[in-house]
């Protein structure tokens, strides 16, 4: 798990690059690849897609949600 999250850290997005945000969300993407979710790309004009990610699960058990960003974010 830490180096997943370190590959992620290591990635650099800044906010005004729309290409390094797509290519951190590739990434995520193709590390989730393997539980097969359904995965969509949410293109925003001016900015770098927006990822989501549905993995099913047992319908009686509750649904999570989990949100983050993936622009790198500087000091």
């Amino acid at each position: 798990m830490i180096s997943v999250l370190r590959r992620y850290v290591e990635c650099e997005s800044p906010s005004a690059s729309p290409e390094a945000i797509a290519s951190l969300v590739s990434l995520i993407a193709a590390d989730f690849a393997g539980l097969s979710p359904r995965t969509r790309l949410h293109r925003l004009r001016g900015y770098g897609p927006a990822l989501q990610i549905d993995l099913s699960g047992p319908r009686h058990l509750p649904r999570i949600l989990l949100l983050g960003h993936t622009d790198t974010v500087y000091p």
